[in-house]
This record gives structure tokens, sequence and C-alpha cells, in this order.
């Protein structure tokens, strides 16, 4: 399994930096079996949550799979 992190991170923070750790905010959007289902399913919860509808205009989203 999969699950489905929403990271927030900070705008001038390097994609590559962007990691949980290091992240302003993390978020569990969901689980699923394999990662192509997970980077999908990522995509399409994103515009469901409100926090993330929400982030700053110093702030920008990354979506990860983490295997459990």
């Amino acid at each position: 399994m999969f699950s489905i992190l929403a990271l927030v991170c900070a705008l001038g923070q390097d994609p590559a930096e962007c990691q949980p750790p290091t992240a302003r905010d993390v978020m569990v959007l969901g689980e699923e079996r394999d990662e192509l289902a997970c980077l999908r399913q990522a995509q399409m919860s994103a515009g469901k949550v409100e926090t993330l509808r929400r982030i700053g205009p110093d702030e920008w989203i990354k979506f990860a799979c983490r295997k459990r």
C-alpha cells in the first residue's frame, strides 16, 4: 500500500528538498495499492481538500507517494 501525501512547501524551496521533514505542512490524502494509482488519485484528491485550495502566495504543493 502507498500513502498519498500532499506537501506544502515554501515557494523558494527546491523541489528536491521538499520532503515530509522539511515541508511546512504534510497531509495524508488517502491510500492506494500501487504507485501509479497513488499518483493519479493525488491529483484528483487535491481539489477536494479545502486547505490545499487556500495555500498562500509564498507556498506550493508537491504530491508524493510513500510505501507503507
